[in-house]
């Protein structure tokens, strides 16, 4: 028999030092956890995360969700804001990332696109469970430049891909079996750009849910 597993979650958002409006939408549903960060424009990024956390809300009140819904939901959120863009040429440009998670008995589906990120954290470690779609991860991978070269960078905020109701988007999709015990962190670049997975992982080890995420912020 498949162990079936519950889960507490705790979220936070934060429109930091250096906006004025905040871009980022998150989610915590019965089965559904996920970080979309907006751009676009003050009104237009809103709108463009917020639509993604629309519609994973309705899924998540489904009773029976499948294979197909989880693999549509870019599609889904691409339809939207092609939409919205139709109607106010003033949100041509606008975008969201997407890093949404869905827990089902002992497992996660990940959908993710852009660089909000999920990761795992296990007996005291941490691992990065998605791949930014960034430029300066493609020089990462390449070698040209090293981890703390892609801080300063000047394009390392460069996104390769987004869904932006323009472009056609091929979300990384991850199934991963989990233990009792584990944790799971998804985040925008908020807050991977200013503070380190080991300092992540510290944090997360100290302090429980609403406290650690309170503590990430700070």
């Amino acid at each position: 028999m498949t162990e079936s597993f519950g889960f507490r979650a705790a979220g936070r958002s934060d429109i930091g030092l250096a906006r004025e409006n905040n871009e980022d939408s998150g989610f915590i549903g019965k089965r559904f956890i996920l970080v979309a960060d907006g751009m676009g424009g003050h009104a237009a990024g809103e709108l463009a995360s917020s639509t993604a956390v629309a519609i994973i809300a309705r899924l998540d009140s489904k009773k029976d969700l499948n294979d197909s819904s989880l693999t549509s939901i870019t599609n889904s959120i691409t339809k939207e804001i092609k939409n919205a863009i139709s109607k106010d040429s003033s949100r041509a440009g606008m975008g969201t990332t997407l890093t949404a998670i869905n827990f089902n008995k002992n497992q996660i589906s990940i959908t993710h696109v852009g660089d909000s990120r999920a990761y795992l954290i296990r007996n005291k470690e941490i691992k990065q469970l998605t791949k930014d779609h960034t430029y300066i991860q493609t020089l990462l991978d390449s070698g040209e430049i090293n981890k703390e070269e892609a801080k300063t960078h000047p394009q390392r905020s460069m996104l390769l891909q987004a869904i932006d109701g323009a472009t056609e988007v091929v979300a990384d999709s991850l199934d991963l079996e989990i233990n009792f015990g584990d944790q799971i962190l998804v985040c925008s670049d908020g807050l991977t750009n200013v503070v380190s997975d080991d300092e992540i992982l510290e944090i997360i080890n100290k302090y429980e849910y609403v406290g650690a995420v309170s503590a990430l912020i700070e």
